[in-house]
């Protein structure tokens, strides 16, 4: 009996996973802690890289990022639509950086030790559909959701009543997306609860949630339309569309989460469609909020970097760390050159202060 309980402390104590995820079953993970485990060259390697990767992220993009998005969102100033719609582009890169070098960092350094932990993001940001966007994003929050709630609910004896009624009510399609309908609000409703208990984090489940629902039922007639207007989904200008739709959708949530209260999220979105100036680029009120034009340029070569790494990832099916520790040569150059970006831009950088994860506060 004393084992036992020895091996589910040392489960619920792992400190990596314990900080803000990945979420790791017990029948995943326990294997990995509780076998002996010999010293091995090529995990230390990946760990390595994948930590120095997600400190890249963390300390060179996300810490910059924070400091307009703190200026202008936490400030009681009015900014126009330019510095407003600046300010949450950069909280979608802020919180993507931030929670997913987080992980990068935690699972780094469980591979160190030949534990792996769960992959938690799969390029969202190449997301087709809301849908799928939460596929992507927090996938071990979204595993246990669909294993603890959706399937429950859904084969319950009210919802399998529902499901019926509804089947008999509304005949052909509708009727049988209608129950799987309900159940996806009520999943999306409750992820919102559980960023937090305060009315924003309810709306953003509703947003998200009302907005995956409508998709749902309206799907046969999206489906209907393409084979009328002989669109292909699969075309690159279909693709494109479908990532940028999905983009915005995310974007304007965020709106919902980074303000204070849901009244100051409407009045952010406001103020981003009204008093558009392009003067705003030029008159030096981006250099108002501790960040240098040398910043910015940091953060746009960060952004674009991340996003050719994850489209080529996108394309090859393949993890980073899988790729550059192919060759010797290409593991030396990374780790080299990513160790000095790291140091040379995020920790020794002037006035350097480094922030707390934002997901520790959900």
């Amino acid at each position: 009996m004393l084992i036992w309980f020895a091996k589910y402390l040392l489960f619920v104590c792992y400190f990596p996973q314990m900080t803000q995820g990945p979420i790791a079953r017990y029948d995943a993970l326990s294997s990995q802690l509780f076998e002996a485990r010999p010293f091995n060259s090529d995990n230390l390697v990946s760990g390595v890289i994948l930590m120095l990767w997600g400190y890249f992220k963390k300390l060179v993009i996300a810490d910059r990022a924070s400091l307009l998005v703190k200026g202008v969102v936490d400030s009681q100033q009015a900014y126009g639509s330019v510095l407003t719609i600046s300010a949450f582009v950069f909280y979608c890169i802020q919180l993507y950086c931030d929670f997913s070098g987080g992980i990068d960092i935690i699972r780094g350094s469980s591979a160190c030790f030949g534990i792996n932990l769960a992959q938690n993001f799969r390029r969202p940001f190449f997301a087709v559909s809301l849908t799928d966007f939460w596929r992507r994003w927090h996938i071990t929050l979204g595993s246990w959701m669909r294993d603890y709630v959706f399937y429950p609910l859904s084969l319950s004896k009210p919802f399998v009543k529902l499901g019926k009624l509804m089947r008999s009510t509304f005949k052909g399609k509708a009727g049988k997306i209608l129950p799987v309908s309900v159940v996806t609000f009520i999943v999306y409703f409750l992820i919102g609860i559980w960023h937090g208990g305060s009315p924003k984090y309810i709306v953003f489940g509703i947003w998200n949630g009302g907005i995956i629902t409508v998709s749902l039922l309206l799907e046969p007639l999206f489906q209907k339309a393409k084979k009328t207007l002989k669109i292909n989904d699969r075309s690159l200008p279909c693709r494109i569309f479908a990532i940028t739709r999905t983009n915005v959708l995310v974007f304007f949530g965020r709106y919902i989460t980074r303000s204070a209260t849901v009244s100051a999220a409407l009045g952010f979105l406001a103020a981003s469609f009204s008093g558009f100036d392009l003067n705003t680029f030029t008159n030096g009120a981006f250099l108002e909020f501790g960040l240098s034009v040398a910043d910015y340029i940091i953060i746009l070569l960060g952004v674009l970097l991340m996003l050719s790494a994850e489209y080529i990832s996108e394309f090859k099916d393949k993890e980073l760390v899988s790729i550059v520790c192919k060759k010797p040569l290409a593991i030396y150059f990374c780790t080299l050159i990513l160790g000095i970006i790291v140091l040379v831009f995020g920790v020794f950088r002037a006035d350097y202060i480094s922030s707390e994860f934002i997901y520790k506060q959900f």
